[in-house]
């Protein structure tokens, strides 16, 4: 039989904690093919504000392992190197990260807006504006924003013009979101 053991896993050290990047410009150097823009992970009350990223090969922004209560905020996030799978993304939020702010960014020409994957709660997404999504398989129209991965629930999403916010049911479920004052161009 399957046992259901609960498992806890503490993270070596401490988070970084009040950290942030603010006001910066930032392109893929010619050749680039791996790896984000801005990373963050265990960290706490971090923030990335006023930042423009450009050509990322992968993410512009990765939350995860555990991220909690950061901002990003008042960004640019355009254009991407490929538009498969995992790449591509304006901001990831993932692997059990919550409490996190995405506010009032523009994000432009990507394979999926803002992604919430494998777990988190308590995330907000507000007033952010998407246009041109872009997919390998041309015909496809793809969400915008939404979950992708097992069970992320309990996520505010408010006030985003976007072409479409979508909980995944492939991976696993996304219950429970709030969808709240959106404008859905269902545009691509």
């Amino acid at each position: 039989g399957v046992d259901f053991l609960p498992q806890l896993v503490r993270v070596a050290g401490s988070p970084v904690v009040n950290a942030g990047i603010e006001n910066l410009y930032m392109e893929a150097a010619a050749g680039t093919t791996d790896g984000e823009s801005v990373f963050m992970a265990n960290c706490a009350y971090c923030w990335v504000k006023g930042v423009e990223s450009n050509n990322t090969p992968k993410k512009h922004v990765e939350i995860q392992s555990g991220a909690y209560s950061n901002e990003v905020r008042d960004s640019y996030f355009h254009d991407a190197k490929s538009f498969t799978s995992d790449r591509g993304y304006g901001v990831n939020i993932d692997l059990g990260s919550s409490d996190n702010l995405i506010e009032n960014n523009i994000l432009y020409h990507l394979h999926y807006a803002v992604a919430l994957e494998a777990g988190g709660a308590g995330n907000v997404i507000a007033y952010n504006y998407q246009e041109r999504t872009e997919h390998y398989e041309l015909s496809w129209f793809i969400q915008s924003m939404g979950t992708h991965g097992a069970q992320t629930y309990m996520n505010l999403w408010e006030g985003n013009v976007a072409g479409m916010i979508d909980f995944d049911n492939y991976w696993g479920s996304g219950s429970n979101q709030v969808v709240l004052r959106n404008h859905l161009t269902r545009q691509d």
